[in-house]
C-alpha cells in the first residue's frame, strides 16, 4: 500500500539530495508558524515510544521553505508563495489578500457605473476624463500615448464593459466601425506595425483570439459577482501551479526573446510576477477565467511549461 506520510529519515534524505540541511526543531518551528502541515504522533506500541509521521509532500515544503527565505526573509512572503504553489499553509497567508481581490472584483461593476454616472455629462463621458497619467507606469502606457483623446476614451471605455461584465466583441463598442475599434485597441495594448506579436503569434491570429479571450474575462468577471461565495472553492492546488506554470511559461520567454519582453503579454506577466497583490487579483480571475473553455486543458498548460523550462534549461 503506497505510504500516506513521511518519516523523519525520508525527510532527511530527501533534503540531503536538495543539498539542504533542515532539523526537527525547524520544522516544529514552521509548522507552528503555519508554514507546513500538522503532524501526527503514532505509537509504535507498547515501551517502543512513538513515531512522528508527517504528510506527504513535508519535505519538498521544507525544501522550498529553505529557498524561499534565501530570497526574502519574510514569512508573509513565503507564506504566500508556498499556496501559489499549491501547499498547505494556514489561511493567515492568503486568505486575507484573496478576500480584498474577491471583495474588490465583486463591486467592480457597480463601481464602475456610478462612475460613469456620477462623471456624465451633455458633452463628455467618464473616459473622455480620464487623466493620461493613471496609465504612465502601467503595461498600457506606450500604448495610450500613441492615441487620440477620442481613441483614448474609447480604450478605456472598453475596459469599463469588461469590468462589467459586458463585453461580447469590438463591434458592441462605441464606434460605429468594428476596423476602427479593433485598430484602436490594438495601439491601446501597445501591438507592434509588425505581422508577428512579441515574436511568437501572427497579429491576424492574435487579434481574433484577444477578442475571444477579452469576452471570456468579461464573463468570468460577471459570473463572479454573481457567485462570489464559491470563488474560493475554486482555488484548488491544481488552479495555482497551473497559474504558476502560464507565469513560468511568460518569464521563460521573455528571457530567451526580447520581442516577448516589450510585448503587452510580457508586460503584464512581469507587473503579476512582481506583486502579489495583483497575483491575488489574478488568481482569483483565472479560477473563473480557465472555465470558459477558451483556454487549452490543465494537461496541455502542464505540458506547454514542462517544455518550457527544458528549454529554457537548455
Amino acid at each position: 500500500m503506497q505510504e500516506r506520510w513521511e518519516t523523519w529519515p525520508k525527510i532527511q534524505h530527501l533534503c540531503g539530495l536538495a543539498n539542504v540541511t533542515v532539523s526537527k526543531d525547524q520544522l516544529e518551528r514552521w509548522r507552528l508558524k503555519g508554514l507546513l502541515p500538522k503532524v501526527n504522533q503514532v505509537g509504535r506500541g507498547r515501551g517502543a515510544g512513538s513515531e512522528t509521521r508527517y504528510p506527504i509532500g513535508t519535505a519538498n515544503q521544507a525544501i522550498a521553505i529553505i529557498h524561499l527565505l534565501s530570497v526574502k526573509e519574510k514569512l508573509s512572503f513565503v507564506g504566500w508563495q508556498l499556496w501559489m504553489r499549491g501547499c498547505n499553509v494556514d489561511e493567515r497567508y492568503w486568505k486575507p489578500e484573496i478576500d480584498n481581490a474577491i471583495f474588490q472584483l465583486k463591486r467592480m461593476p457597480a463601481y464602475v457605473r456610478l462612475m460613469e454616472t456620477r462623471y456624465l455629462t451633455d458633452e463628455k463621458t467618464l473616459y473622455d476624463q480620464i487623466p493620461f497619467r493613471i496609465f504612465q507606469h502601467s503595461p498600457f502606457a506606450k500604448g495610450v500615448a500613441k492615441l487620440s483623446p477620442d481613441m483614448q476614451a474609447l480604450s478605456f471605455s472598453l475596459l469599463g464593459e469588461v469590468a462589467k461584465g459586458n463585453f461580447t466583441s469590438f463591434a458592441s463598442l462605441p464606434s460605429d466601425d468594428p476596423k476602427i475599434n479593433m485598430d484602436t485597441i490594438s495601439k491601446f495594448i501597445g501591438l507592434p506595425i509588425q505581422p508577428i506579436v512579441a515574436g511568437i503569434f501572427p497579429k491576424i491570429d492574435f487579434e481574433v483570439d484577444f477578442e475571444l479571450q477579452l469576452s471570456a474575462i468579461s464573463n468570468a468577471l460577471r459570473d463572479l459577482r454573481a457567485n462570489p461565495s464559491i470563488t474560493i472553492e475554486k482555488l484548488t492546488p491544481e488552479v495555482r501551479i497551473e497559474f504558476l506554470a502560464i507565469l513560468a511559461v511568460a518569464e521563460n520567454l521573455q528571457m530567451s526573446l526580447s520581442a516577448f519582453r516589450k510585448s503587452p503579454i510580457g508586460r503584464f506577466a512581469n507587473s503579476i510576477a512582481k506583486d502579489q497583490k495583483i497575483q491575488a487579483f489574478a488568481i482569483v480571475l483565472w479560477s473563473a477565467f480557465r472555465e470558459m473553455g477558451t483556454i487549452q486543458s490543465n494537461d496541455e498548460i502542464m505540458e506547454l511549461a514542462k517544455i518550457s523550462n527544458s528549454n529554457s534549461a537548455n
